[in-house]
């Protein structure tokens, strides 16, 4: 026989009081999800109803960044730049190790010094002894015309008594002459036999003094290549410091484009492998905002759409845009300049964003990246829309690329 449930007025009392205390606990909980709701559309921006156009007013000033990097590992010995530093184009940011490299080139240096000193002391003793070869080569040659000279005068003086000497002889045998006078003539003839021999003898002597003048001309020569020796020698140094000076060129790190340093990834004495970056820059050539837009708004929005930016830094400072693209994030997060807030609460179906570019102008040295703003996108005005592909290298269409 089933039990029969017994309810006595306490217990009835007990049951309604449950339900009067359960009451309270439901609306609490539908509150705080409407509470919970709208603080998730506070984190991800308002959207405003303008006639004719769509109004943003959670944008952050975004720019194209530069990863600056090496293509070799190496170490730096210093680091030129820090966080939120202005570069220019060509500034160095880094230093990297240059001891094995300076050190070689001082040695080359010291290399290069004795050889130049070698050159000089050769082209110094090669002049002084080209001349003295020059001058001794002048006057054999001039020595060996005049006993040439010499020697043409002594045979005709020669022939002379030769002459004389024959006619003398004729004027003795007929008693003309005395034998005295014979022997006069013939003593001249002798002289003039041994003073032909003499300027002979000097005209040798000439010849060989050209001959070893001409010899100390070829001397001068292997001097002279010597010298071409030295100085081809001293060229090759000059190359391999030509080379040292361009691998001491690479070890100053520039920056390649002009902005504000956002982001520092490397120190003093840290090794860098090829590809890391040693800092970021934010180019500030290239800057957009960066809006957030709702699924039910998104449709509305076109690249090419002109538009009207504002920068809260800037106070009521109105530039001209236009949309270039609209961004989707695979993932539902996006990676953050330094300055911008992060919003953990956007609901992962409405993570759309529109990338507006613009030009600051003069303005352009007082934007920072993640700085906030609005964006009024004037759908509306659809004249002259731009071909979004035909520029894709000025922003990513992920957003977790940037």
């Amino acid at each position: 026989m089933p039990d029969t449930e017994s309810h006595t007025p306490k217990d009835h009392e007990a049951k309604h009081r449950g339900i009067r205390f359960s009451m309270p606990k439901v609306i609490l909980s539908i509150a705080a999800l409407v509470l919970g709701a709208g603080a998730i559309l506070t984190t991800f921006g308002s959207v405003k109803q303008v006639p004719g156009a769509v109004v943003l007013d959670q944008a952050f000033v975004h720019g194209a960044v530069t990863q600056v990097g090496i293509g070799e590992a190496a170490r730096i010995s210093e680091l030129h730049v820090d966080l939120g530093d202005r570069v220019d184009v060509g500034d160095t940011v880094a230093t990297l190790d240059r001891r094995d490299i300076e050190s070689e080139r001082r040695e080359l240096n010291a290399k290069r010094d004795h050889l130049m000193s070698e050159l000089r002391a050769a082209e110094v003793s090669g002049e002084i002894v080209g001349k003295e070869d020059e001058i001794n080569a002048l006057q054999a040659e001039a020595e060996e015309r005049s006993a040439a000279s010499r020697v043409t005068a002594a045979e005709a003086e020669l022939q002379r008594y030769v002459e004389e000497l024959q006619r003398s002889r004729t004027l003795a045998e007929r008693n003309i002459i005395s034998d005295a006078e014979l022997a006069v003539v013939e003593q001249k003839k002798y002289q003039a036999d041994a003073n032909l021999a003499r300027r002979k003898a000097e005209l040798q002597a000439s010849r060989s003094a050209t001959k070893l003048a001409e010899t100390a001309s070829e001397r001068s020569k292997v001097r002279k290549a010597q010298q071409d020796v030295l100085r081809k020698r001293i060229a090759e140094v000059d190359a391999d410091l030509a080379t040292l000076e361009e691998e001491l060129a690479m070890t100053l790190v520039d920056a390649k484009e002009a902005g504000i340093v956002v982001e520092v990834d490397s120190r003093a004495g840290s090794s860098v492998q090829p590809g890391a970056s040693i800092v970021s820059i934010w180019n500030t050539d290239r800057i957009w905002m960066r809006a957030w837009v709702p699924e039910d708004q998104v449709a509305l929005v076109r690249a090419g759409d002109p538009a009207s930016i504002r920068v809260d830094a800037l106070g009521d400072q109105s530039f001209p845009g236009v949309v270039r693209r609209i961004l989707v994030s695979k993932t539902g997060e996006e990676r953050t300049l330094p300055g911008q807030p992060i919003s953990p609460l956007l609901p992962d179906e409405s993570r759309f964003a529109v990338q507006v570019e613009f030009d600051p102008g003069a303005y352009v040295d007082e934007l920072l990246p993640g700085m906030s703003g609005d964006v009024e996108i004037h759908v509306d005005q659809r004249e002259g829309q731009i071909n979004p592909a035909a520029d894709e290298e000025e922003g990513a269409l992920i957003l977790s690329q940037g």
